[in-house]
């Protein structure tokens, strides 16, 4: 009975342990024990192989943001007219530079005839009360005139200066020169001066044309300091800030990069499209550039100096493990012994990656910046 018992029992075990699965040992696709890997130079070289060292890079968050080139309010110009008149002639053409004060156009109005007269007979009238208020101020001070007498010349006076002077703004407003009036130059035709320098961008009128008061005549602008009016996502408004870094392009010339800084930060959010507009400075100098040009940028926000590696240098897998390789340089076989090391990545931006190491690496350390790819292959290789 005894051995009936043991029989049956080791019959049990028998069956359960062929019901049992096979224990298969799992590792990663590169294990501790294929962590090495050894070349000589001249393979390096055939796999392009190169190496350097952890850098120190000014990295930041970036935000992307398309606009495109405006100018600012003062670089733009609508010439109009302050008198309404017939236009007599043309001194520009579309295209055509000009300088602040250059004569624009020329227009004509009778009311220019009555200015300048009126001028002339406010200007001989101070003259007058001028003199007969010096002569009565001097009786007075001798008691030879009343008060009455004094403050009556005084007050005529007051009148003479104000008529006059309204007479003088006048004529400055129009441009027409005081003291070519004086001489007796009385003009028909009145000269229409730019405002600022710039080019003529639009022409608005034609020869013989009346120009209303209301009328833009032409548009100039002043291309000389144009910037960009970015669109940013309410969303990412809280990272900007004036003074940050932009780099943008064109995008009539993707292959050309340039420098800018946020220069104001809008403070309204655009219905469409939920944005927010923020202008940025151009800091280089950049020829040809137009308003209305579309941009692309990207915003550096919270720039600091911190630890990189080129984008190259680093292999990712399923964005949990994250390693390179190093290297100590030729040993005393005349190879280099190339050893893997995990890192964290962060920031990203110029082809350049932060970098937070596990563990620290020797002093004297090179590290793969390219070819990394293969040095992983052949360490697979050794895994079969």
């Amino acid at each position: 009975m005894e051995k009936r018992i043991i029989f049956i029992g080791l019959i049990t075990l028998l069956a359960y342990s062929c019901s049992q699965p096979e224990q298969i040992e799992t590792k990663d696709t590169l294990s501790e024990n294929a962590n090495t890997i050894s070349f000589s130079k001249s393979v390096m070289d055939k796999n392009h192989i190169t190496l350097g060292h952890i850098e120190q890079k000014t990295l930041s968050k970036d935000i992307s943001a398309r606009g495109q080139v405006v100018l600012l309010p003062e670089k733009m110009a609508d010439v109009s007219v302050l008198m309404g008149g017939t236009l007599q002639s043309f001194k520009i053409a579309r295209g055509q530079k000009v300088n602040k004060g250059d004569v624009l156009a020329t227009y004509s109005n009778p009311e220019f005839i009555n200015i300048q007269q009126q001028y002339l007979i406010n200007k001989a009238e101070l003259d007058m009360k001028t003199m007969d208020f010096n002569r009565q101020r001097e009786l007075w001070e001798q008691q030879v005139k009343s008060d009455k007498e004094f403050q009556q010349a005084q007050a005529e006076f007051s009148i003479a200066r104000a008529n006059f002077e309204a007479s003088k703004a006048k004529l400055k407003m129009l441009s027409i020169s005081e003291e070519k009036v004086q001489n007796g130059m009385i003009k028909s035709e009145v000269s229409i001066l730019s405002p600022i320098g710039g080019t003529v961008d639009r022409i608005f009128v034609k020869m013989g044309e009346y120009l209303d008061v209301n009328q833009a005549f032409c548009q100039i602008n002043d291309l000389s300091n144009p910037i960009v009016q970015l669109n940013v996502f309410e969303k990412d408004i809280q990272y900007i800030k004036t003074g940050q870094r932009v780099t943008f392009q064109l995008t009539s010339s993707v292959n050309k990069e340039y420098e800018a800084k946020v220069k104001y930060v809008g403070v309204s959010v655009e219905d469409a499209g939920r944005v927010i507009n923020v202008m940025v400075e151009i800091t280089n100098d950049i020829p040809d550039l137009i308003p209305g040009m579309f941009v692309s940028s990207v915003i550096h926000t919270g720039e600091s100096v911190m630890d990189a590696l080129p984008e190259t240098a680093i292999i990712i897998e399923n964005d949990t493990s994250k390693y390179s390789f190093y290297t100590l340089g030729p040993n005393e076989n005349d190879t280099y012994e190339f050893f893997r090391f995990y890192l964290e990545t962060g920031l990203v931006e110029d082809d350049y990656v932060q970098v937070k190491l596990e563990k620290p690496l020797p002093e004297n350390a090179f590290v793969v910046t390219h070819g990394v790819y293969y040095l992983k292959s052949e360490m697979l290789k050794n895994l079969e």
